[in-house]
């Protein structure tokens, strides 16, 4: 049998019936279960209107900053900076890879500035890289000056020119700014034969820089009070005495020592015969600490 159609779904029916309704007291149309479906229709339609609406602008906003970022960027919110040995600051380095607040991250030449930095004469390796979308990390290792360096020979030629030495026996240049806190670092004096050119980046022979290293961290364990501050060292060349090393100190006093010896016990020792000096009076001319049953030593006085 075909089912007719519902003559109260038309237009007009809903109408009609709506006309009737207000017919009714409020407690009775309150309550009406017409009412009450139509009500819930009403409701379930501007929801899906309010919800289709939100997504369509946070679609939109979303869409509008990635074209946003393709097209322009991200700028730098936050730099990650570590330095091993704390000679250039945050600030000296930002500036010398030309980076600031608004530089655009995903512009940024990483390969370009790591190279910058590595060919800076204070430092020694640089890292960099991205974290995220808006972060850097900026890593570097500075030389670490243990002393200047020098030619014997450049009060003969005329040529004073001084470099630094970092433990590993490279050298490289002065920077009077960067490293003003070096500047009472003691003087080695290198013979000809010790470095092939003595110009930055080229690195000194193990055998030869391996006993100064040892020197000047067994000197630094020591006050002023105990041991003064040594000016200048001089190892004699092959032909000579090459065993020697020989400590000039800002007192006047003239130190020889055995580089093939202990250099910590050497010090100890020269440590023990300034301080009996003190004790009498006595200022010291010359120590010869390399014995190590009988060092020996003269007044200057």
């Amino acid at each position: 049998m075909k089912r007719s159609a519902n003559k109260y779904r038309t237009p007009k029916a809903q109408e009609n019936i709506r006309e009737l309704e207000k017919q009714l007291s409020f407690k009775e149309r309150l309550f009406s279960i017409l009412a009450f479906k139509r009500g819930i229709n009403r409701l379930s339609k501007w929801t899906l209107i309010v919800v289709l609406s939100l997504a369509a602008i946070v679609g939109l906003t979303y869409t509008v900053r990635c074209i946003f970022d393709s097209a322009y960027g991200s700028e730098i919110q936050n730099v990650n900076y570590t330095s091993k040995h704390n000679i250039l600051s945050k600030q000296q380095v930002m500036h010398m890879l030309g980076i600031s607040d608004d530089t655009d991250l995903d512009s940024l030449p990483i390969d370009e500035l790591i190279s910058k930095l590595n060919n800076h004469p204070a430092i020694n390796h640089a890292q960099i890289t991205k974290e995220g979308t808006d972060s850097l990390h900026v890593s570097i290792e500075e030389h670490a000056p243990i002393a200047f360096v020098e030619m014997a020979d450049s009060a003969i030629t005329g040529k004073t020119t001084r470099l630094y030495v970092n433990p590993e026996g490279e050298l490289f240049s002065i920077d009077p700014k960067l490293h003003l806190r070096f500047n009472n670092l003691p003087v080695w004096l290198l013979n000809v034969g010790d470095v092939k050119q003595f110009i930055p980046g080229e690195k000194l022979n193990k055998e030869l820089y391996e006993p100064i290293l040892e020197l000047i961290i067994a000197s630094n364990a020591y006050e002023l009070a105990e041991l003064p501050a040594i000016s200048t060292i001089e190892c004699p060349d092959r032909y000579t005495h090459q065993w020697r090393i020989i400590l000039h100190l800002e007192n006047g006093t003239v130190v020889s020592m055995n580089k093939f010896a202990g250099i910590r016990e050497q010090l100890y020792r020269l440590v023990k015969i300034i301080s009996h000096a003190r004790s009498n009076g006595k200022h010291l001319k010359n120590v010869e600490v390399a014995p190590s049953e009988y060092p020996s030593f003269r007044y200057a006085d």
